[in-house]
Protein backbone atom coordinates (compact mmCIF):
# COMPACT_ATOMS: atom_id res chain seq x y z
CA UNK A 1 0.00 0.00 0.00
CA UNK A 2 1.23 3.51 -0.75
CA UNK A 3 0.66 4.61 2.84
CA UNK A 4 3.89 2.85 3.79
CA UNK A 5 5.87 3.99 0.72
CA UNK A 6 8.88 6.29 1.02
CA UNK A 7 9.33 8.15 -2.28
CA UNK A 8 12.43 10.27 -2.79
CA UNK A 9 10.63 13.50 -3.63
CA UNK A 10 9.03 15.39 -0.71
CA UNK A 11 5.91 16.37 -2.68
CA UNK A 12 5.02 12.70 -3.10
CA UNK A 13 5.64 12.04 0.57
CA UNK A 14 3.21 14.85 1.43
CA UNK A 15 0.63 13.55 -1.04
CA UNK A 16 0.78 10.01 0.36
CA UNK A 17 0.60 11.34 3.93
CA UNK A 18 -2.44 13.45 3.10
CA UNK A 19 -4.46 10.78 1.30
CA UNK A 20 -3.25 7.96 3.53
CA UNK A 21 -4.02 9.80 6.76
CA UNK A 22 -6.87 9.18 9.15
CA UNK A 23 -8.36 12.63 8.54
CA UNK A 24 -8.89 11.81 4.84
CA UNK A 25 -10.47 8.46 5.65
CA UNK A 26 -12.80 10.17 8.13
CA UNK A 27 -13.72 12.80 5.53
CA UNK A 28 -14.54 10.15 2.93
CA UNK A 29 -16.67 8.18 5.40
CA UNK A 30 -18.49 11.36 6.43
CA UNK A 31 -19.31 12.16 2.80
CA UNK A 32 -20.44 8.59 2.10
CA UNK A 33 -22.74 8.71 5.10
CA UNK A 34 -24.16 12.05 3.98
CA UNK A 35 -24.83 10.74 0.47
CA UNK A 36 -26.48 7.61 1.89
CA UNK A 37 -28.76 9.83 3.98
CA UNK A 38 -29.65 11.97 0.98
CA UNK A 39 -30.29 8.89 -1.17
CA UNK A 40 -32.75 7.48 1.39
CA UNK A 41 -35.27 10.22 0.60
CA UNK A 42 -34.30 10.94 -3.01
CA UNK A 43 -36.75 10.30 -5.81
CA UNK A 44 -35.90 7.82 -8.55
CA UNK A 45 -35.13 10.75 -10.86
CA UNK A 46 -32.75 12.23 -8.26
CA UNK A 47 -31.09 8.85 -7.72
CA UNK A 48 -30.55 8.51 -11.47
CA UNK A 49 -28.96 11.96 -11.54
CA UNK A 50 -26.71 10.99 -8.59
CA UNK A 51 -25.70 7.86 -10.49
CA UNK A 52 -24.85 9.87 -13.60
CA UNK A 53 -22.72 12.32 -11.58
CA UNK A 54 -20.90 9.40 -9.99
CA UNK A 55 -20.17 7.87 -13.39
CA UNK A 56 -18.94 11.21 -14.77
CA UNK A 57 -16.64 11.80 -11.80
CA UNK A 58 -15.34 8.23 -12.04
CA UNK A 59 -14.60 8.78 -15.72
CA UNK A 60 -12.56 11.91 -14.94
CA UNK A 61 -10.71 10.10 -12.16
CA UNK A 62 -9.80 7.33 -14.58
CA UNK A 63 -8.63 9.87 -17.16
CA UNK A 64 -6.46 11.57 -14.55
CA UNK A 65 -4.69 8.32 -13.68
CA UNK A 66 -4.44 7.27 -17.34
CA UNK A 67 -2.68 10.57 -18.10
CA UNK A 68 -0.16 9.88 -15.36
CA UNK A 69 0.33 6.29 -16.46
CA UNK A 70 0.83 7.18 -20.13
CA UNK A 71 2.81 10.39 -19.37
CA UNK A 72 0.28 12.41 -21.35
CA UNK A 73 0.76 16.17 -21.38
CA UNK A 74 -1.92 18.75 -20.71
CA UNK A 75 -3.35 20.30 -23.87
Amino acid sequence: MLKDASPDHPIYQEWIAAYGGDWFSELVNEQLSLLDTIAETASEKEKEKMKQYFLISSHYELQFWEMAYSHEGWQ
